[in-house]
């Protein structure tokens, strides 16, 4: 899917998801709807997780998914697995620096995601959070470095490390 079309079907999604949440009787999904939403999301992360962080903006996308949806585990849970895949690695990797470099910050036991629109998605943003400092991303982490065969994944797990 061309980089056009994501940011068109996310930007007509968010405002139909916005228009949703503020009228005082919600239009319901119907089933199918929902579920084409979120295969369209979960591709869209797919795409994301595969894609250069120069080329595709992983806190964008993660973003757009919170406000769509309640639970993020699932789309966490795809990004530790990738880490683990040596055809995703580089650029699972890649885009978790992106993340932590620019879309996250720490102050002592503060943490934050800086982007503005997690601001009404507070459990969201919790849930991102939480995964960040979890143990099972570290693992994650730790068996992408002992696993990893090339210079450049290396060095963007080294500067994982560093960012925390």
């Amino acid at each position: 899917m061309s980089r056009l079309a994501q940011s068109r079907y996310v930007k007509a999604y968010d405002g139909a998801l916005a228009a949703a949440r503020t009228q005082s009787h919600p239009i319901p999904w119907q089933d199918e709807e929902r579920d084409a939403v979120r295969d369209f999301l979960t591709a869209l992360w797919a795409d994301a997780l595969a894609s250069d962080p120069d080329t595709e903006d992983v806190d964008i996308v993660l973003c757009a998914i919170g406000n769509a949806e309640d639970d993020l585990a699932p789309y966490l849970t795809e990004w530790a697995s990738a880490l683990a895949r040596p055809a995703a690695r580089p650029t699972a990797t890649a885009q978790l620096r992106s993340l932590l470099g620019d879309g996250y910050r720490s102050a002592g036991s503060r943490r934050r995601l800086t982007n503005a629109f997690w601001r009404d998605r507070d459990i969201q943003a919790a849930q991102v959070i939480a995964w960040l400092s979890s143990a099972d991303l570290q693992l994650a982490l730790f068996a992408a470095f002992n696993a990893a065969d090339a210079e450049e994944t290396l060095q963007t797990l080294v500067d994982i490390d560093d960012l925390w």
